[in-house]
């Protein structure tokens, strides 16, 4: 066998498979004394070899008992929060806030783990079931309350835009106004003045044109007499009150 023509790389190859049949060998005489033991009924179980966890299951076990520690604290966390919270549970955005996790992480919690422990009040909010109400009364905004005028019933007073746009239509007569002029005259939106002359003023004004309303069965306004002045009287002119003086004529003298 010529060795001059081995490199080092396939003397490692040749070391490897001289070890792998030295292996093998082994092998096959554990067999064989097994075989020969099984035969002469003095079968003993071979002794278990403890299987090595490869470095990718070791992590992979590390990350799901991390995950599971984690999502035990987190479970721990958002029902003490829910908890001190009471009938009036919390938001979602609200529990992310107070424990530094992500919003989506809270929701995905509430519908796998926390599905069975918790209520849905509302989209967004969550309580425990069969919470008690907590000892802290919890922060009410201001409600505001509108008060709703019937103009049907008798002894009302009536709203003061429909009075403010009843004496502007009023003023102009059968003409009408622009919904723009009426609206720079009081300082609201076209839009305002166009949804109250479509709901609440729809049987008290008429449409005169795109646009332009007025009174139904106004009357013509009254011209002033300013300009009845202007319109009619012609200017006169006042004649001159000044005297003029004639001089008498003198004669030259000679």
């Amino acid at each position: 066998m010529d060795l001059s023509h081995i490199t080092s790389q396939s003397l490692r190859r040749i070391l490897n498979l001289t070890e792998r049949k030295d292996q093998l060998v082994n092998l096959v005489a554990e067999i064989e004394s097994e075989i020969s033991n099984v035969l002469s009924g003095r079968f003993v179980s071979a002794p278990k070899k403890p299987v090595k966890k490869s470095v990718a299951t070791r992590k992979a076990a590390k990350r799901s008992t991390s995950r599971k520690a984690k999502s035990g604290t987190l479970k721990a966390k958002i029902l003490s929060l829910l908890e001190n919270a009471g009938t009036r549970g919390l938001k979602v955005k609200e529990i992310a806030e107070k424990l530094g996790v992500p919003a989506g992480n809270i929701s995905v919690w509430f519908s796998t783990t926390g599905k069975k422990l918790t209520r849905k009040l509302e989209p967004g909010r969550y309580a425990v079931k069969g919470a008690k109400p907590s000892s802290t009364p919890a922060k009410t905004s201001p409600v505001k309350i509108t008060v709703k005028t019937n103009s049907k019933k008798k002894g009302k007073k009536q709203s003061p835009l429909k009075e403010r746009i009843l004496v502007l239509l009023n003023a102009a007569g059968p003409k009408g106004m622009r919904v723009k002029d009426i609206a720079a005259k009081l300082g609201l939106s076209g839009g305002n003045i166009s949804v109250w002359i479509s709901t609440t003023g729809k049987k008290l004004v008429s449409k005169v044109e795109p646009g332009v309303y007025a009174v139904k069965g106004a009357k013509p306004v009254a011209a002033s007499a300013a300009q009845t002045a202007k319109g009619r009287v012609k200017k006169t002119v006042k004649p001159s009150t000044k005297k003029s003086f004639k001089l008498p004529k003198t004669k030259g003298k000679n």
